[in-house]
């Protein structure tokens, strides 16, 4: 009998990312060090928690060989963009690990197996070799996939696949505070612009009010409205002083009054 204040640590592969680790069992769970992917005691049996389904009943295991595909989404949260990838994956790891109906009848009718010299001999080598190959693919695509989207739910990448970390959290902020600014600079030229006709403002803020906030567009937009407020002037508009400070600065040899 094992005394009660041992506790026992379990060595095993993890089948989230493939390396071996090392784990204390805690109330029949345990965890990977490096993916923190978490396992559970079934009847001796250790199987990754995500492959638990619960019913109205309670908690039962299920095998993933069993799951249908709606099942194998299901083992992911809402809104995870690599579940669908990871349950494809994974039906498609589980369709070459099954025997085929041909492999199934030839094992039925042939137990001790088929014998040697049989005609096609090579062709069967061949294609058993091909299909262990297929195999491996498709177990090693299900646990990249299967990986993401456990990381995804663990918040530790994001939904281009990309690591979560202090850097590109920093990063993120920036990019949305930039974001605001923007917004914030648009909606105020448009602000400024309602109502009003094209040459009753600036180059400037007609051109930051259609998102044109700098570069190559913002001085293409801003040269082509001074071909709008020189028209207004030669039509004897009221153009704003504001305005024709702004046309004297973009047009040196221009005289508007």
């Amino acid at each position: 009998m094992k005394p009660s204040n041992m506790i026992e640590i379990v060595q095993f592969i993890c089948s989230g990312c493939g390396k071996r680790s090392l784990s204390p069992v805690v109330d029949e769970k345990m965890k990977c060090k490096h993916c923190k992917e978490k396992y559970v005691r079934k009847d001796g049996v250790w199987q990754a928690e995500r492959f638990l389904m619960i019913d109205e009943k309670g908690t039962k295991m299920k095998p993933v060989e069993e799951m249908t595909h709606e099942e194998l989404v299901a083992r992911y949260k809402a809104g995870n963009p690599f579940a669908v990838k990871a349950a494809r994956a994974r039906a498609k790891a589980i369709r070459f690990l099954r025997p085929s109906a041909h492999e199934a009848a030839m094992a039925q009718s042939f137990p001790l197996g088929a014998g040697f010299g049989r005609p096609g001999g090579e062709r069967r080598i061949e294609a058993s070799v091909n299909k262990a190959v297929n195999t491996c693919e498709a177990i090693e695509n299900a646990k990249h996939y299967e990986s993401k989207a456990q990381a995804f739910d663990e918040g530790r990448v994001n939904a281009q696949g990309r690591q979560i970390d202090k850097f590109s959290v920093e990063r993120s902020i920036k990019r949305e505070e930039q974001k605001a600014r923007r917004e914030q600079k648009i909606n105020k030229a448009k602000a400024e612009c309602e109502g009003k006709a094209a040459w009753q403002v600036t180059g400037e803020v007609w051109a930051i009010a259609h998102g044109y906030l700098s570069g190559g567009a913002h001085e293409l937009v801003a040269g082509e409205h001074t071909e709008i407020v020189k028209k207004a002037i030669d039509e004897g508009k009221p153009v704003p002083p504001a305005v024709l400070e702004w046309y004297k600065g973009k047009v040196p040899d221009a005289n508007p009054i």
